[in-house]
């Protein structure tokens, strides 16, 4: 006897899709208020802080432009993998 596999449907692989980009809206938002909060500071710790949010920053835009190019419903696997990877740091 075969077993049915689930097949997503349509509304819940957008609906995924919708979660990771509000995920990944609200923690861009987050680290670029924590970016515009540490440029008061000119402490060394700060100057690294920012740096290391400047790249991640760039990581997600990089991401973002190569790997979206059909909108958030259609992201590969890859793409995917490395936006949940950039959300997890």
């Amino acid at each position: 006897m075969l077993k049915k596999t689930a097949v997503p449907k349509k509304a819940d692989v957008a609906k995924k899709a919708y979660d990771l980009k509000g995920n990944i809206v609200a923690r861009r938002f987050e680290l670029l208020a924590r970016l515009r909060d540490l440029k008061a500071d000119t402490s060394k710790d700060s100057a690294l802080t920012r740096d290391r949010i400047k790249a991640r920053l760039s990581l997600l835009d990089h991401t973002i432009k190569l790997g979206i190019t059909d909108g958030w419903d259609n992201l590969d696997d890859a793409v995917k993998l490395k936006l949940n990877d950039w959300l997890n740091q």
